[in-house]
């Protein structure tokens, strides 16, 4: 769904005469996006303890801890600074952030494996996803003084990002 979103964006942003509307626009689907994909995530991580042994087997139990920890890319996923700079035709900054990225992931994942196992892979994907975000974002604001606020609803996603983590926390310390 978001890269569907991402996708229909590019050529509205690309628009130089509507490009404020585009931003606006943006951040109104954004959102809606938000109301959908955070509850629906809420509620798979609420039940992918108990539904793991039912869809798999039994032995892939401890696999939804893993399942939980990659839910948490939502968060990063509902920013679309990426769409942004594609439509600004900025594709030399996606490419060099990606590269980045590359490197964040294997090292994260790598150094953070060798403390927790499989699921330290799973945090370096999201350190690297999440890293990824936010160089794009300050590259946006820095370079082309486009603020996240004008694509993105903050309070909103702030307040869903809360809600996902202090979720996570509780379910996987308390509920299992």
């Amino acid at each position: 769904l978001a890269n569907a979103l991402s996708t229909a964006f590019v050529p509205r942003l690309a628009d130089k005469l509507n490009f404020e509307a585009g931003l606006i626009q943006l951040k109104k689907e954004s959102t809606r996006l938000m109301h959908l994909v955070f509850p629906l995530t809420i509620v798979l991580l609420v039940t992918s303890h108990w539904l793991y042994p039912l869809v798999f087997r039994t032995d892939f139990q401890e696999s939804a801890e893993i399942f939980n920890i990659y839910l948490l890319l939502v968060i990063s996923r509902v920013l679309f600074p990426q769409t942004v700079i594609l439509a600004l035709q900025r594709t030399e900054v996606i490419l060099k952030v990606a590269i980045l990225e590359i490197i964040i992931n294997v090292f994260a994942s790598y150094f953070l494996m060798l403390k927790f196992g499989m699921i330290g892979v799973a945090f370096g994907t999201i350190i690297a996803f999440s890293s990824e975000k936010v160089l794009l974002i300050l590259v946006l604001h820095k370079k082309n003084q486009i603020p996240i606020s004008k694509y993105l609803d903050i309070k909103k996603w702030t307040f869903y990002s809360l809600a996902l983590l202090i979720c996570y926390y509780f379910v996987e310390n308390f509920l299992y």
